[in-house]
Order: structure tokens, then sequence, then C-alpha cells
């Protein structure tokens, strides 16, 4: 029969406690025959957010997506400002434990001439184009608006990792948007620590 061996950290001085449940039924958690860390709720980080108004990036230039508006931040990994806080790049999500991590962003570019040319969205991981996906209608069509999303799950490793949210909008005529509010979104969690 295998043991339960409490062990302090070397350098802790806290206490854990373990809780039974209010029930009269028995419950089970069972751990996983492998080494590694076991995570709770408030220690895994997760955050969305979205774009407050629209954006203006310049026509068929990489632009750094400005979701400024925060749903929620659980360990306060994401900054949704223009520079760098807390060693946290502008716009980034730099989570502090490392593991694989599910990101999603969605774009919708948008166009006030008669069409758009391309778009491409890009999730960058540290400061290079990690994944991107790309619309190009050869600009035959007539398209004023195109909507993208990314989602892929990525490796981060707690300290020096981090992910933004880049779009490229090529406009053959008018001026080119991002559509901001409910058109964008910016979200991950931690799928499994390292």
């Amino acid at each position: 029969m295998s043991s339960l061996i409490s062990s302090g950290s070397a350098s802790g001085t806290g206490s854990m406690t373990l809780l039974a449940p209010v029930t009269n039924s028995n419950q089970t958690a069972t751990l996983p025959d492998a080494t590694g860390t076991v995570m709770v709720s408030g220690a895994m980080p997760a955050f969305s957010a979205y774009m407050s108004g629209n954006q203006t990036p310049t026509n068929n230039v990489a632009t750094l997506l400005t979701y400024d508006t925060k749903d929620f931040d659980s360990a306060s990994c994401f900054n949704n400002t223009g520079s760098t806080v807390g060693g946290i790049p502008a716009y980034a999500f730099k989570p502090t434990v490392a593991g694989y991590y599910q990101i999603n962003f969605v774009v919708c570019a948008y166009s006030t001439g008669t069409s758009l040319v391309q778009c491409v969205s890009a999730l960058y991981k540290n400061a290079t184009s990690y994944k991107q996906t790309n619309i190009n209608p050869n600009g035959t069509a007539t398209f004023l608006g195109f909507a993208q999303t990314i989602s892929v799950v990525v490796y981060l490793n707690g300290t020096t990792d981090y992910v933004q949210p880049y779009a490229t909008v090529n406009a053959n005529a008018g001026t080119q948007l991002v559509l901001g509010t409910l058109y964008s979104s910016f979200s991950g969690c931690l799928v499994r620590a390292a």
C-alpha cells in the first residue's frame, strides 16, 4: 500500500491543509503516476480581452493589435496597455507558469473602399510570427470585410515567453480597419503545466 508523505519546502514555513468535503459520501482524488506539479485553479493563468474600439493599421504593414479591455485576467499575466508593464510587453500574454496554453484570437478587418485585397492574422511568440492565417481573394473580390480566427496550443516557459496578436490588412482603396468591441477577442488559458 502506498503512503502519503508530507515534506516541507526547504525555505517555506507555511502549512498545507487538506480539507474533507462537507458530505456524507466518500470522495476520491486520484493523482497520475508521474512526477510534476499539481495545479490548483487559482494558480492557472487565464485571460480574455477585446478591443474597445476600431483600429486603423498602416496599409499592408504587420500591426500589433490593441486588445485594451480585459474581460478577466486571473493571474495578471496580460498587459492591455501600449507599453511594457511589469516586464510584460505591450498587448502581450506572458504567463508565470510553464506549460501548454490554448491561445485564441479573432480579427475582423474591414475596408471603407471598394474591397480588401488581403488580411493576414498572426500570433507572434517572442516578437516572431509563430502561426498565421491568410485570406487573399487575389484582389478580384468585392469583399469589404474578413473575419479570421487563430486557435493554437503553444508551449510558454513561464519566465520569458510571451504571445501577441498581429494583423496585416491590405486594402486597394479607402481606409482599412480592424473592428473592435463585439468583433474582436484575444484569450488564453493553461491546458497543462509542463
